[in-house]
């Protein structure tokens, strides 16, 4: 439920009125999960939501774990296939917040889907990248 306040000051107090009535109903509410205090840019589901600008970003820390790990495998002609399942996850898990993610993890899984299928399912078989997918990590 969103309420579209006047001030900082009215959204608090209506913020507290709404806490106020949902627990006289019954309903416990986890305040530490709870945002109670107006705010325009908040870190929710691991992604960071701006409603002035419309935009969904990752955090700085989700941003640079996703680059080191991108680069490090960029840099091996080789690397294990479970090694190169947990980077694919990191981009896929990068789509609501970065759409060219989709464009350059599909040769990746190309890549992974082939080793799998030679190695009878093995993740720590190793999987030679090719130059395409070394490509599409950088």
């Amino acid at each position: 439920m969103a309420i579209i306040s006047s001030s900082r000051q009215h959204s608090s107090q209506e913020a507290a009125v709404v806490v106020q009535i949902v627990e006289s109903l019954g309903f416990i509410i986890n305040k530490g999960k709870s945002v109670l205090i107006p705010s325009q840019k908040i870190v929710f589901l691991g992604y960071v939501i701006d409603s002035v600008a419309w935009t969904v970003s990752l955090p700085e820390e989700k941003l640079n774990k996703l680059k080191e790990q991108t680069l490090s495998l960029s840099r091996k002609p080789q690397c294990s296939i479970h090694e190169l399942a947990h980077v694919i996850g990191l981009i896929v898990s990068s789509f609501p917040a970065t759409k060219p993610a989709r464009l350059y993890y599909r040769d990746l899984e190309v890549c992974k889907l082939a080793a799998l299928n030679s190695s009878d399912g093995d993740y720590n078989a190793i999987v030679y990248l090719s130059q395409l997918a070394r490509d599409s990590l950088r």
